[in-house]
């Protein structure tokens, strides 16, 4: 009589059948090529929110800001990034970083290549717009350029000048925001461009027939095109909710600029890029995005203010140049601002000079300074 098959040999059969039937019934895994995507889930999954866990980034520009922006952070506010946690939830969750500003959609951008993120954003946009500054043009002429800061206690005089460049006739309306910004870090290149759209509201486009022709200029300044330094540093990234919401439909182009920019170049840069503005046919807004003292006490930032304005008034460019982060914290984009006036025949209206305790209140002992200045034509 023939021994029956042991149980365990039996459950060993079973189990090669099982695994074979698999194999055939399965359709093939389709391996992903350099060019395909990973689903939004699995990139989900793998760095914890769809950026992944490169998007930790210091939302501060260069490391000397982060003790300013400790100290203002506990008088209620910060120098472009959130201060509470539910802010910070904000930034960071798709669909709510954009309930409290008024320009935002859950439209996509009109493009399917990645955008520049916008990081800093104001914890209280509503509250920019509604309580604007007020500025008068002299007699209604058109705003040709404007400084502002990007220091984000002060977002009521941002919204106040661009409110007032808003203001022009249809005729007179802007095709560009040409943005011109410190590089807070001062590294990579004297000057910084990107030619890739903002991810912002329905999507902020890049006029890139400026940013290539910038780019187009190598050969005679430092020039880099890079993205992630657009996207980190604040300086230009807090200007676009304002001309979204200002100027909707206008294109921006970007260009950071760092102290390490001599003087000569910065003068040569001015004319060059005022060249390629005239040259592209287009009504253009220069929008210069500049702090002026830091670390100093109120009454010792407004006094270096008074000598910033002296310099202004009389267009002494060598000692502007020469200024350090007590004055201001980029020359270059001071010049840059003062030669596009003399080029394009506008004159300056300074409109105010203040500093953060105006904002926050007393018992401040370092602040920043701010002077708001327009061309007008």
């Amino acid at each position: 009589m023939k021994k029956p098959t042991p149980r365990w040999i039996a459950y060993i059969i079973g189990g090669i059948i099982t695994a074979c039937a698999a194999v055939v019934l399965l359709p093939p895994v389709q391996r992903l090529g350099e060019g395909d995507s990973v689903p939004l889930a699995a990139a989900t999954l793998e760095g914890g929110q769809a950026g992944g866990a490169g998007d930790n980034v210091s939302k501060t520009g260069d490391g000397s800001d982060n003790s300013q922006d400790a100290a203002l952070a506990s008088a209620g506010a910060t120098d472009g990034a959130p201060n509470s946690a539910s802010a910070a939830e904000n930034t960071e969750a798709a669909g709510d970083t954009q309930t409290s500003i008024p320009t935002s959609s859950p439209t996509p951008p009109p493009t399917n290549v990645p955008g520049l993120r916008c990081l800093f954003q104001s914890d209280n946009f509503a509250d920019a717009v509604k309580n604007a500054a007020v500025f008068q043009p002299n007699g209604g002429a058109k705003i040709t350029a404007g400084v502002v800061p990007h220091h984000l206690v002060a977002q009521t005089l941002i919204s106040g000048l661009l409110s007032l460049a808003a203001q022009n006739p249809p005729e007179k309306a802007y095709d560009t925001v040409v943005i011109v910004a410190p590089n807070h870090a001062g590294d990579i290149a004297d000057i910084i461009v990107s030619e890739k759209n903002w991810d912002f509201g329905g999507g902020v486009d890049c006029d890139t027939g400026i940013e290539s022709a910038v780019l187009a200029l190598r050969g005679k300044f430092d020039i880099a095109q890079n993205d992630q330094r657009m996207e980190e540093d604040h300086s230009a990234s807090t200007m676009i909710p304002f001309i979204d919401y200002y100027i909707p439909g206008a294109e921006v182009a970007p260009v950071l600029v760092s102290r390490t920019l001599s003087l000569d170049d910065t003068l040569n840069f001015a004319k060059a890029l005022y060249d390629i503005i005239s040259q592209s046919g287009k009504r253009v807004l220069l929008l210069c995005s500049i702090d002026f003292s830091h670390y100093l006490t109120p009454d010792k930032a407004l006094a270096n203010g008074t000598r910033t304005i002296q310099a202004i008034n009389s267009r002494d460019y060598a000692m502007i140049h020469s200024f350090s982060n007590s004055y201001v914290d980029s020359p270059a984009s001071l010049i840059i601002f003062l030669k596009y006036l003399e080029l394009t025949g506008s004159s300056l209206d300074i409109l105010d000079h203040t500093e953060a305790s105006a904002f926050l209140g007393g018992g401040i002992d370092s602040t920043t300074s701010y002077i708001i200045m327009a061309g007008e034509k």
